[in-house]
């Protein structure tokens, strides 16, 4: 799976890569993403996050895998959703984020 990931030693602080798929809990939907939104504080303190560290979090997608505990979106739903981890193919998000 592809995603944009922190890289301190490369020009502009970030590369893309491929990175294992995200495993999601029991609170927790797969989405795959669609769209993400890039936001001024995210490029502007790439520097804070760890080299290898899945970057973005704010994401629109479809539902891969629901929840399996609680209620949520179903597979194949589109949704909005807020986590880290959201500047990759696919990305996990607890349901209170979704």
């Amino acid at each position: 799976m592809r995603a944009i990931v922190a890289a301190p030693d490369a020009i502009g602080g970030f590369r893309v890569i491929d990175v294992p798929e995200p495993e999601s809990g029991p609170g927790q939907v797969l989405v795959e993403v669609r769209h993400a939104a890039v936001n001024a504080g995210e490029i502007r303190h790439l520097d804070l996050w760890p080299a290898g560290r899945v970057l973005g979090h704010d994401a629109a997608g479809e539902v891969l895998r629901a929840a399996e505990s609680g209620p949520g979106p179903r597979v194949g739903d589109r949704v909005l959703a807020f986590g880290p981890g959201a500047w990759a193919q696919r990305a996990v998000f607890d349901l209170d984020s979704v």
